[in-house]
């Protein structure tokens, strides 16, 4: 014999089912919202904080084909200092120690490129900002530090021309033996990649 619970019993069972469960069920609901509602906010969020990097760095780029330094200047901390997690903000300070170094600011430009050093996150720009930042320091007579800034190869794309330099560095020191080694190891890596390297060669041969 079959038994169906009336009406009463029903809405009876279901209170019962819903004291026991309608807490977690709602905490569910309202979390999956919140949840749901910071994605799609994060995610214009960073929408836009990419776009208004990129077009500030687009008027940076403006200014310098406009040749005018002091804007470059502007919006380059501009970037820095509102988006400094953008790529855009360690292109605009690339940009920024060029001109630096145009008008005679090593120092200045050992600054910009040390920011992109100890805040960008890619690898090719780290390397590149070193490599800059390392011919400055010895253009200044400072062998030592540009050595220090070259110390960890981040690119190895770039290893070659860090060990070229590197050899530069030794030489300026009156350190014959060292120079000769990297100017050995950069011979023999451009070889390996089939890079041309004549002046390369040129100081090797001169060792």
């Amino acid at each position: 014999m079959s038994y169906q619970m009336s009406d009463k019993e029903q809405i009876q069972a279901f209170k019962d089912w819903w004291k026991k469960n309608g807490k977690t069920i709602l905490f569910g609901i309202v979390l999956f919202f919140i949840l749901n509602t910071s994605m799609i906010y994060i995610k214009n969020y960073n929408i836009k904080y990419k776009t208004n990097a990129s077009n500030t760095y687009t008027r940076l780029i403006a200014s310098q084909s406009e040749n005018k330094p002091d804007e470059v200047k502007l919006f380059a901390n501009d970037l820095t200092q509102k988006y400094s997690r953008s790529v855009y903000a360690s292109l605009g300070m690339l940009m920024l120690a060029k001109n630096e170094v145009d008008s005679g600011k090593l120092d200045n430009a050992v600054i910009d490129l040390q920011w992109i050093i100890n805040k960008n996150k890619d690898k090719k720009i780290t390397q590149i900002a070193k490599i800059r930042a390392a011919r400055i320091l010895l253009s200044q007579n400072k062998p030592n530090e540009a050595l220090a800034t070259l110390h960890k190869i981040n690119d190895q794309a770039y290893v070659v021309e860090v060990l070229e330099l590197k050899g530069d560095i030794a030489l300026a020191m009156q350190n014959k033996k060292d120079a000769a080694k990297f100017y050995q190891q950069a011979f023999d890596d451009s070889a390996k990649l089939e890079i041309q390297a004549p002046l390369l060669s040129m100081k090797l041969n001169a060792i």
